[in-house]
């Protein structure tokens, strides 16, 4: 793992972020959160609607807030759980 960070930012030259996870986030899951959100190359944050309640935990609002105030940028939401029918794992 380290390796890997170790290459992304000085082989690639890429901007890496860590967040910590522990159990108080109630998730084992939540250490994936590519699942639930990305951004796009003009610097949108879009949110996915998890399927099952465990999985909607995973969602962080302190990643949010970091990541929106990496990127200045408007967060667009895709559907709504409640409301939707559209979830982003099977």
């Amino acid at each position: 793992y380290a390796g890997l960070v170790h290459m992304l930012v000085n082989d690639v030259g890429l901007q890496v972020h860590l967040f910590d996870h522990g159990t108080v986030h109630g998730s084992p899951d939540a250490v994936f959160p590519n699942n639930w959100f990305s951004t796009t190359q003009d610097g949108a944050l879009v949110l996915y609607p998890m399927k099952t309640p465990n999985r909607r935990a995973e969602r962080r609002e302190d990643i949010v807030t970091y990541v929106k105030r990496l990127q200045e940028h408007a967060m667009s939401a895709v559907g709504n759980e409640a409301k939707s029918g559209i979830e982003r794992e099977a």
